[in-house]
Protein backbone atom coordinates (compact mmCIF):
# COMPACT_ATOMS: atom_id res chain seq x y z
CA UNK A 1 0.00 0.00 0.00
CA UNK A 2 1.08 3.67 -1.03
CA UNK A 3 2.07 6.02 1.68
CA UNK A 4 -0.58 7.75 0.28
CA UNK A 5 -2.82 5.05 0.83
CA UNK A 6 -2.00 4.60 4.99
CA UNK A 7 -2.42 8.07 5.39
CA UNK A 8 -6.26 8.46 3.70
CA UNK A 9 -6.76 4.77 5.96
CA UNK A 10 -5.93 6.51 8.97
CA UNK A 11 -7.88 9.64 8.58
CA UNK A 12 -10.92 7.64 7.73
CA UNK A 13 -9.87 5.28 11.56
CA UNK A 14 -9.74 8.20 12.89
CA UNK A 15 -13.13 10.13 11.53
CA UNK A 16 -14.61 6.25 12.84
CA UNK A 17 -13.36 6.85 16.21
CA UNK A 18 -15.72 10.47 16.57
CA UNK A 19 -19.25 9.26 17.47
CA UNK A 20 -22.18 10.07 19.45
CA UNK A 21 -25.96 8.83 19.47
CA UNK A 22 -28.85 10.83 17.95
CA UNK A 23 -31.83 11.43 20.43
CA UNK A 24 -33.57 8.92 17.75
CA UNK A 25 -31.20 5.88 18.71
CA UNK A 26 -28.68 5.90 15.51
CA UNK A 27 -25.07 5.81 16.50
CA UNK A 28 -23.17 8.70 14.20
CA UNK A 29 -20.39 8.80 13.44
CA UNK A 30 -18.22 11.83 12.42
CA UNK A 31 -19.96 15.18 12.55
CA UNK A 32 -22.87 13.53 11.15
CA UNK A 33 -24.57 16.32 9.67
CA UNK A 34 -26.18 14.25 6.92
CA UNK A 35 -27.89 12.41 9.59
CA UNK A 36 -28.60 15.82 11.81
CA UNK A 37 -30.12 17.25 8.82
CA UNK A 38 -32.56 14.55 8.06
CA UNK A 39 -33.45 13.24 10.85
CA UNK A 40 -36.72 14.77 12.90
CA UNK A 41 -35.78 14.05 16.59
CA UNK A 42 -32.51 15.82 16.21
CA UNK A 43 -34.64 18.45 14.52
CA UNK A 44 -37.31 19.28 16.73
CA UNK A 45 -34.63 18.79 19.63
CA UNK A 46 -31.17 20.73 18.51
CA UNK A 47 -32.20 22.23 15.17
CA UNK A 48 -30.41 22.27 12.51
CA UNK A 49 -26.70 22.15 12.47
CA UNK A 50 -25.06 25.48 10.48
CA UNK A 51 -21.75 25.27 8.66
CA UNK A 52 -18.49 26.10 10.67
CA UNK A 53 -18.43 29.14 7.75
CA UNK A 54 -21.76 30.51 8.92
CA UNK A 55 -21.29 30.24 12.61
CA UNK A 56 -18.23 32.01 12.08
CA UNK A 57 -19.98 35.06 9.98
CA UNK A 58 -22.35 35.00 13.09
CA UNK A 59 -20.14 35.52 15.58
CA UNK A 60 -17.75 38.09 13.08
CA UNK A 61 -20.86 40.13 13.41
CA UNK A 62 -21.03 39.78 17.15
CA UNK A 63 -23.62 37.10 17.85
CA UNK A 64 -23.03 34.89 20.71
CA UNK A 65 -23.31 31.49 20.97
CA UNK A 66 -26.54 31.32 22.58
CA UNK A 67 -27.56 32.84 19.66
CA UNK A 68 -26.68 30.85 17.01
CA UNK A 69 -28.08 28.05 19.34
CA UNK A 70 -31.80 29.98 19.04
CA UNK A 71 -30.83 29.93 14.82
CA UNK A 72 -30.55 26.57 14.75
CA UNK A 73 -33.57 25.50 16.76
CA UNK A 74 -35.54 27.95 14.79
CA UNK A 75 -33.86 26.62 11.30
CA UNK A 76 -35.17 23.12 12.76
CA UNK A 77 -38.29 24.27 12.65
CA UNK A 78 -38.80 25.78 9.14
CA UNK A 79 -37.24 22.64 8.01
CA UNK A 80 -39.72 20.39 9.83
CA UNK A 81 -42.66 22.61 8.76
CA UNK A 82 -41.50 22.32 4.97
CA UNK A 83 -41.19 18.62 5.22
CA UNK A 84 -45.07 18.70 6.80
CA UNK A 85 -45.63 20.01 3.77
CA UNK A 86 -44.01 17.50 1.46
CA UNK A 87 -40.71 19.70 0.64
CA UNK A 88 -37.80 17.64 1.81
CA UNK A 89 -35.44 19.61 -0.19
CA UNK A 90 -32.82 21.87 1.67
CA UNK A 91 -33.70 25.47 0.88
CA UNK A 92 -31.75 27.35 -1.73
CA UNK A 93 -28.57 28.93 -0.76
CA UNK A 94 -29.64 32.41 -0.92
CA UNK A 95 -32.48 31.59 0.68
CA UNK A 96 -30.81 30.01 3.48
CA UNK A 97 -28.62 32.82 3.80
CA UNK A 98 -31.05 35.27 4.23
CA UNK A 99 -32.98 33.25 6.45
CA UNK A 100 -30.27 33.10 9.02
CA UNK A 101 -30.05 36.55 8.66
CA UNK A 102 -33.12 37.42 9.41
CA UNK A 103 -33.00 35.61 12.25
CA UNK A 104 -30.06 36.86 14.01
CA UNK A 105 -32.12 39.70 13.17
CA UNK A 106 -34.88 39.04 15.27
Amino acid sequence: MSNDGTKAAARRGAWRKIHSTCECGVEVYGNGKNHFRSCSAHLESAGWPMDSAMRDALRHEGHMSADIVRIERALGQIYLDRRAHGDKSEMPWSEYRDTVWQLADA
